[in-house]
């Protein structure tokens, strides 16, 4: 489990891994800080590989969006291995970053100011001290978190147009969801043949994505009093776990 943090009097990023077990507190493996500046901050967006031995964040602060990876394969030191080469440029933002379940891609979304235009990057993070860019799609105005589907097939990612989508690794597009759904969070079941989304008016909706189709919708939910701000399946029991800004919830889906 990976927690970050900055702290408000400087430009330091606070990183902290803890073993997280079945029962019991989390423990503490190492907490590790990274010193930063006004044009090279630690940004807010991170994600770590499945396998543990790799972080991804945010580095780029005002001087423009910069993706560097971190070796956490000794998670008691964490070591900066690389920054990704393709995605960097004057006023990009980074707006999210996801990793396939093998490990062996990341995906990257990110926002040029300059252009107004946002696109998909995958990059190829086998060798964490050699990340490469092995494609990049431009993407329509949706908001939307990238997320990879169980088997790292599909991922959820903005579509062509105003809303999200379900596209291909090699960045084609599947299917759209409505212009309607505005997704800020997002979840694919253990088998791959659900998606849930979380909007921003609180609204949870589950999609059919078998098989990698369009998605359709299943049912909405629930509606929370606030924004969704987090979904999450376990693995084990299929729960889903959905957190909004007061509360977390656990539903069992039939």
């Amino acid at each position: 489990m990976f927690v970050a943090g900055r702290r408000s009097d400087n430009h330091y990023q606070d990183f902290s891994i803890y073993a997280a077990g079945d029962f019991g507190p989390p423990r503490l493996l190492s907490a590790t800080t990274i010193e930063g500046s006004q044009d090279r901050g630690i940004g807010s967006i991170a994600a770590v590989r499945p396998d543990g031995k790799a972080l991804a964040a945010e580095t780029g602060g005002a001087g423009g969006g910069v993706v560097t990876l971190w070796d956490t394969s000794n998670p008691v030191a964490p070591e900066r291995a690389a920054w990704v080469e393709g995605i960097t440029g004057h006023l990009v933002k980074i707006l999210d970053i996801g990793f396939s379940p093998d490990n062996r891609t990341m995906a990257v979304l990110s926002y040029h100011t300059t252009t107004d235009a946002s696109y998909l990057h995958l990059v190829d993070v086998t060798d964490v001290q050699a990340p490469a860019v092995t494609s990049t799609v431009r993407v329509g105005s949706g908001i939307s978190p990238v997320v990879f589907n169980p088997d790292g097939r599909y991922l959820l990612a903005p579509g062509e147009g105003p809303s999200a989508a379900i596209r291909t690794v090699g960045g084609g597009v599947v299917g759209e969801l409505p212009a309607s759904v505005k997704v800020i969070a997002a979840a694919f079941s253990p088998s791959g043949a659900v998606l849930a989304t979380g909007e921003g008016n609180g609204t949870v909706k589950l999609w059919d994505t078998a098989a990698g189709r369009a998605p359709t919708l299943i049912r909405t939910l629930t509606r929370r009093p606030n924004a969704i701000h987090q979904l999450a399946f376990d693995p084990r029991t299929g729960l889903l776990g959905v957190a909004d800004a007061m509360t977390v919830q656990l539903w069992k889906l039939g």
